[in-house]
């Protein structure tokens, strides 16, 4: 492989692992094994398989705020090439990204202004205790809350 793979866009839960195609003189690659494991383990490395000769795969269901590294191996028909350089350690991101994923960037009135957002969240009250709790991220019963009103 020409390089390391690197990371591409990385989210709370996925990844995506981009690499460049090997030179001349090996034939065209009719797909790639990408081999990622988290950074910690000594265990061996989980095989992804591409299904054509693109030079990228985005990988999903991924723990929250773990370090992962990749190597990627060029494949033809009959062959497989010699297995890459590791990547570079990568992170996913934790819960406030998966809460600002989720979210809904509300359009600016003055262009100065920092980004506002709707952000779900769930809102219980009691009435007789005269409280209110507010869970942020996703609930079975989510709601998009934008401004909270007082007792």
């Amino acid at each position: 492989m020409n390089g390391r793979p690197r990371f591409a866009k990385v989210t709370h839960n996925s990844l995506t692992v981009k690499w460049n195609r090997p030179k001349y003189p090996f034939p065209v690659p009719s797909h790639y094994d990408v081999y990622l494991r988290k950074a910690s383990d000594s265990e061996p490395m989980v095989c992804l398989t591409t299904e054509d000769g693109a030079c990228t795969l985005t990988i999903t269901n991924l723990p929250m705020n773990t370090e992962f590294v990749a190597r990627v191996r060029a494949c033809c028909e009959t062959e497989q090439g010699p297995l890459g350089d590791e990547s570079r350690v990568i992170t996913t991101k934790n819960l406030a990204y998966k809460v600002k994923d989720e979210s809904t960037e509300r359009p600016h009135v003055l262009p100065s202004l920092l980004p506002v957002y709707d952000v779900p969240c769930h809102v219980e009250r009691n009435e007789e205790l005269k409280t209110c709790t507010i869970e942020i991220g996703m609930k079975s019963n989510s709601q998009i809350v934008s401004t909270f009103g007082s007792f």
